[in-house]
C-alpha cells in the first residue's frame, strides 16, 4: 500500500472518529433551573466526555442571549482539564438561556432557565454525591406552580435542619441550618447565609453542648425552626429526654455561647412518647404555636405546645396517614407551612417497602379526622405534591395564623373544691376555628353527657384558660370528665379523660336538683352519712332569703319535695341550699 493511500485512509479514520465522539457528547449543567439573582449566580456547564486523541482542536463556547450572563471563557483546550465553563448570571438575567459548544463543524447545546417567581418555600437537598443546596419552589395550597430552582449550594456537610429568619426583613431574611451528624456527643454546630443564596456559609454557633461537660450522649439534631421573631428554636431527644434550645441569631455574626439557652430539658409529652423523635422537625404559625414534627421510621405524628420556660409541655395532635389511610411510615424530615397555613412535609431514603414515596407532601385539610368516641385519635392525610429523593428539610418565611390545626389541649385537671362542686379546669394552646368546649361527665368512665358549655375564647390569646364547675351527682363515688371541643363546622374531638373520687362525706353533702329548670315541681336527691336534720333555704338573684325550713333526713339517700314553696315563684334564676350538720352546699336552678 502506497504512502499516499495510507495518509488518506489515516486522516479519514481521525475525521470519523473525531465526529462519533462529537455526537455522542453531551452537556450537563449543574442545574438546568435557578433562581433569579439578586447580585449573581453561578452554574457550571460540564461536556461529558474528556479529550479526543489526536483530535487536537479547541471548543468554542457560546450562549444566548447575552443579556444578564457572562462566560468565563468562550475557547477551552481539547484536554480533559477543560471539559467544564462557568456562567454567571446577574440580576438582568432572565427567561431561558443555550450553551452551546462547537468543534468541527458540528455542535451540542443545553438551556439553563432563569426562574423569575417571587418564591418563599424551601428545601434543602443532601444529594449521595456529595452536592448539598437549598432548592426553591412556588408551591400553595398543595398545589407546585414552579421548582425546583437552585438558590444556593454548601459545602458544611448535609443538611439536617433548615429554617428562615424574617429579618432584617421577611425578603431578605437569613437561613440558617444544622448539619447532619451522628456521634456528636451532645454538642451542636449551627450555620448562616444570605437569604438570596449569596456569598459563603458562615459558622453562627460554633460549638454548643446541651447535655453539658458531664454528659457525653449523642442527640438527634434535626428540628430546627425560626419564630417570627427571628428567635431560633430547636427540639432534640435523647432515648429518654426531650430538650427544648433557642437561640437569637443577628444575621450572620457569630452567637457567643452565653445567648444560647437550653430552655427545657425534659420537655413533658401529652398522648406521645419520646421513641418517636427521631426524625422530624418544627415550625411555627403567626400565634406563637410550635409544630413538632416527630417520626420513627413507622410513625409519622405531630405535636404542638407553645415555648414555656421549663414548664413547656408539646400534645400529640395528629397521626399522619398516606392517601390510602395507613401509617404515614419511612424517613419523614422536614415541615413547614405556606401563607395560607397549609402544612407540609418532606420525606427522603424511603426504601419500597414502606409504601412512602421520597418527596414533598401536603397535609389536606379535606382529610382531617378529628378524634371522638369512634376515633381514638386525631388523624390527617399526607399527598404528594413533588416527587423527589434527598429533599431532608423544608423551610419558609411566613408565619400564618389560620393553620388547619384547630385545638391543641394542654393541662386538664378535675378537683372537688370547697364548695361541694367538682371543679374541672382546662388550657388550650391553640384554637382555630373552634365554636364551643363542652365539658362531658361519667360515672364509669365509659357513658358520658354534657354537664357543661363554654364559648371559645380569642384565638388571639396565647395559653387559654377555662374552668367549669358542676354540681356532683348524690350517688357518684367518682367521676370522669373531658372536654369536647366543637368547631364551626360541626367537627369535634375529645381531650383525655380525668378523674376525680369524691369522698363518703362529699357524697353524703351533694346533691341534685330535679327537674332543673322547673315549672311547678322540684326535687332535691341528697344523701345523709346518719339520721338528722336538713335546713334548706331559698334565695332570689340579688340573694334575698325567701324560704328557710327545716327537713327531716334519714341516713342514704333522701328525696325532698320543694313544690309548694316554688309553684309561685316569677320566672328567675334562683338558689336552694342545704345545711345538714353545719355544712352548707348550693345549687342554681331556672323557674320557668
Amino acid at each position: 500500500m502506497s504512502n499516499f493511500t495510507l495518509s488518506r485512509w489515516f486522516i479519514a479514520f481521525a475525521v470519523l472518529f473525531c465526529t462519533n465522539e462529537l455526537n455522542a457528547q453531551s452537556l450537563r449543567p449543574s442545574n438546568g433551573l435557578i433562581l433569579k439573582p439578586n447580585s449573581s449566580r453561578t452554574v457550571t456547564v460540564t461536556r461529558s466526555d474528556g479529550d479526543f486523541n489526536g483530535a487536537f482542536q479547541n471548543y468554542t463556547w457560546s450562549v444566548s442571549p447575552s443579556t444578564g450572563v457572562s462566560l468565563a471563557s468562550t475557547n477551552l483546550g481539547y484536554g480533559s482539564e477543560n471539559a467544564s465553563n462557568t456562567l454567571t448570571f446577574n440580576s438582568d438575567a432572565t427567561g431561558n438561556y443555550t450553551v452551546t459548544v462547537s468543534r468541527g463543524g458540528t455542535s451540542v447545546s443545553t438551556t439553563i432557565t432563569i426562574m423569575d417567581a417571587v418564591t418563599n418555600f424551601w428545601a434543602a437537598y443532601s444529594g449521595n454525591n456529595g452536592v448539598n443546596r437549598v432548592d426553591a419552589f412556588n408551591i400553595l395550597s398543595g398545589t407546585k406552580a414552579n421548582g425546583p430552582a437552585l438558590l444556593y449550594e454548601v459545602q458544611n456537610g448535609a443538611f439536617a435542619a433548615l429554617g428562615r429568619s424574617p429579618y432584617p426583613s421577611v425578603p431578605e431574611g437569613f437561613f440558617y441550618w444544622l448539619p447532619n451528624t451522628s456521634s456528636n456527643n451532645g454538642v451542636f454546630t449551627m450555620y448562616g447565609q444570605k437569604g438570596d443564596g449569596s456569598g459563603t456559609a458562615q459558622t453562627i454557633i460554633s460549638s454548643y453542648d446541651v447535655n453539658g461537660s458531664g454528659n457525653n450522649s449523642s442527640l438527634g439534631y434535626v428540628r430546627l425552626g425560626l419564630d417570627k421573631n427571628g428567635v431560633a428554636w430547636i427540639v432534640t431527644a435523647s432515648s429518654s429526654s426531650v430538650y427544648l434550645v433557642k437561640a437569637t441569631p443577628n444575621g450572620l455574626s457569630p452567637i457567643n455561647n452565653s445567648a444560647v439557652e437550653v430552655v427545657d430539658n425534659d420537655v413533658d409529652l401529652i398522648g406521645g412518647s419520646v421513641s418517636t423523635f427521631q426524625n422530624g422537625d418544627l415550625c411555627f404559625d403567626g400565634d406563637g404555636n410550635m409544630f413538632v414534627l416527630v417520626n420513627n421510621g413507622g410513625t409519622t405524628q405531630i405535636f404542638i405546645g407553645k415555648p414555656n420556660g421549663s414548664n413547656t409541655k408539646l400534645t400529640k395532635k395528629w397521626d399522619i396517614l398516606d392517601g390510602n389511610g395507613n401509617s404515614f411510615g419511612g424517613s419523614v424530615n422536614g415541615c413547614c407551612f405556606d401563607q395560607f397555613g397549609g402544612m407540609y412535609l418532606s420525606t427522603t431514603d424511603n426504601s419500597s417497602g414502606s409504601g412512602v414515596q421520597d418527596g414533598i407532601y401536603y397535609l389536606d385539610p379535606a382529610t382531617i379526622n378529628l378524634r371522638n368516641t369512634t376515633n381514638l385519635t386525631s388523624t390527617i392525610r399526607a399527598t404528594l405534591v413533588h416527587a423527589a429523593s434527598g429533599y431532608t428539610d423544608l423551610g419558609t418565611n411566613v408565619w400564618p395564623v389560620n393553620t388547619p390545626l384547630p385545638v391543641a389541649f394542654g393541662n386538664i385537671s378535675a378537683s372537688i373544691n370547697a364548695n361541694n362542686q367538682a371543679q374541672v379546669n382546662w388550657e388550650t394552646y391553640t384554637e382555630k376555628e373552634v365554636n364551643t368546649f363542652e365539658v362531658e361527665m361519667s360515672l364509669d368512665g365509659k357513658s358520658f353527657a354534657a354537664a357543661d358549655l363554654q364559648k371559645a375564647k380569642s384565638a388571639n390569646l396565647a395559653i387559654k384558660k377555662y374552668t367549669s364547675l358542676i354540681d356532683i351527682p348524690a350517688e357518684a363515688s367518682q367521676l370522669y370528665f373531658r372536654i369536647k371541643a366543637t368547631d364551626f363546622s360541626g367537627q369535634y374531638e375529645h381531650s383525655k379523660i380525668v378523674k376525680v373520687a369524691v369522698s363518703s362525706k362529699q357524697m353524703a353533702q351533694a346533691f341534685e336538683i330535679y327537674p332543673n329548670p322547673v315549672l311547678k315541681s322540684m326535687h332535691l336527691n341528697l344523701m345523709a352519712e346518719d339520721n338528722t336534720e336538713a335546713t334548706v333555704e331559698l334565695y332570689n338573684y340579688t340573694g334575698k332569703l325567701l324560704v328557710k325550713k327545716l327537713m327531716q333526713v334519714a341516713k342514704g339517700n333522701n328525696v325532698l319535695d320543694l313544690g309548694n314553696d316554688i309553684a309561685e315563684l316569677p320566672t328567675g334564676i334562683y338558689q336552694v341550699s342545704t345545711i345538714i350538720n353545719g355544712t352548707k352546699n348550693s345549687r342554681q336552678f331556672v323557674k320557668q
